[in-house]
């Protein structure tokens, strides 16, 4: 009973926060997002402490994190995805490389840190939260420009870059003196084994899964059976792509496509858009929340390669 009770204590404070702060915005003509990160920032452990645990809220983050990522991909086909693969390479990959490359410079040679943690704060800086990007883009109606594209294509990178940096990540914490390890040809089979099965998930559950999951679900004639559908497919797929080492967001964002590629993907729109909007709000809220968890405490743990995916 306490359990619960700290539970719904703490969803009033933040949703009573959020929606303090965000009309105060409104009222100074300020983006509601900004409010809600401030109000996170305000009641979180590094503030006033009105939520000392966030936990719960950050499973909903989470969550609305992912809803985002999957509408974003209802918007989008396999067809509209490829024609960024230009942009994944001249726009995404340079800007990950240089950026974290950059930053490792500066890093060793201003504060005389070791290369393999200069290495880890550069991958850090290069990383944006996909979640936020797409959420500003949405709002000012910049996805379909070609700002927003090329925005897209570049955070797209950045996610499909962090398998390769979840993979170097160990290889930068051996204590010897070189404080190096090498690939072997297991992890670079591994690898190719990976790479494989995501593009034989994204092939079956486009062309066979999907479309007859959801006709079959089709012929109940339940909107109720026919959500619970869709977020069962968003779920399994985010999951599968985890597990395959790629961030649940992106998992999300496939799973999206695969849905749009169906009949039902219009429908699907209609119902997930306010659901998704509600869940970003207090995915906002606890980013806010979480500002005590600065890079700084990650230099000395190189191995944090969870913390990086989750990031993301």
């Amino acid at each position: 009973m306490i359990e619960q009770h700290d539970l719904f204590f703490n969803l009033v404070i933040v949703l009573g926060s959020a929606t303090i702060v965000a009309v105060a915005f409104h009222l100074l003509r300020l983006p509601p997002m900004v409010g809600f990160l401030v109000a996170g920032v305000l009641i979180g452990p590094n503030g006033l402490k009105l939520v000392r645990s966030i936990g719960e809220v950050e499973v909903l983050a989470e969550i609305g994190s992912v809803l985002l990522l999957f509408t974003l991909g209802l918007e989008f086909s396999w067809k509209k995805v490829l024609s960024l693969k230009k942009l994944l390479i001249n726009l995404g990959l340079v800007q990950v490389v240089l950026t974290a490359l950059i930053v490792a410079w500066i890093s060793h040679s201003t504060f005389n840190l070791d290369w393999q943690r200069s290495f880890f704060i550069g991958i850090l800086v290069a990383m944006s939260s996909t979640a936020v990007v797409i959420k500003l883009l949405s709002d000012q109606r910049h996805t379909e420009t070609p700002f927003g594209k090329a925005s897209l294509g570049i955070l797209v990178s950045q996610d499909l870059a962090v398998i390769l940096v979840l993979m170097v990540l160990p290889l930068m914490s051996d204590s010897t003196t070189s404080g190096w390890n090498f690939l072997t040809w297991t992890d670079l089979g591994t690898l190719a084994a990976r790479i494989i099965l995501v593009l034989a998930i994204l092939i079956f559950g486009t062309r066979y899964f999907v479309p007859r999951f959801l006709d079959m679900v089709g012929t109940t004639r339940s909107r109720e059976v026919f959500f619970f559908a869709v977020i069962f497919i968003c779920a399994t797929i985010a999951l599968l792509m985890q597990k395959l080492g790629l961030s649940l967001s992106l998992g999300a964002f496939c799973a999206g496509v695969m849905v749009s590629e169906s009949p039902y993907g219009r429908q699907t729109i209609a119902d997930f858009t306010p659901l998704r909007d509600n869940f970003l709000g207090i995915f906002f809220v606890a980013i806010g929340m979480s500002t005590d968890k600065t890079p700084i405490a990650l230099i000395n743990c190189p191995t944090g390669g969870a913390t990086l995916s989750s990031a993301k």
